[in-house]
């Protein structure tokens, strides 16, 4: 799991020098934001051994997930603000990307 947390800051951390951001969040702060999710998956995984399964965990892990999502979406675009509202639209671009990552690992660390 902390190779995959580690590849997921190197790529999005990729992604913002490729499309010419400039370094607006730093490693500790992607890290931070990146290890949010394992709460979930801590949630999910306690329901599991309490014998939930099924459509229940499936919806769990969705709304974790979506959660998730949306959390890194807002983070990552209140960073690139930089205090002042005004978003770039690379910037953008980074959180949208990083948000939609967040699901299908959020399916894959939980197995549901």
């Amino acid at each position: 799991a902390i190779v995959l947390h580690i590849n997921e800051v190197i790529c999005i951390k990729l992604v913002r020098y490729v499309i010419g951001l400039p370094p607006m969040f730093n490693t500790l702060d992607l890290i931070s934001l990146c290890g949010y999710k394992y709460c979930g998956v801590c949630i999910v995984l306690l329901l599991k051994e309490f014998s939930v399964t099924g459509w229940l965990a499936w919806a769990v892990t969705a709304y974790f997930a979506g959660a998730m999502a949306f959390f890194m979406f807002k983070s990552i675009r209140e960073i690139a603000s930089g205090g002042d509202g005004r978003v770039p639209k690379r910037a953008v671009f980074v959180a949208y990307g990083a948000a939609a990552f967040q699901v299908p690992m959020m399916f894959f660390y939980c197995r549901v």
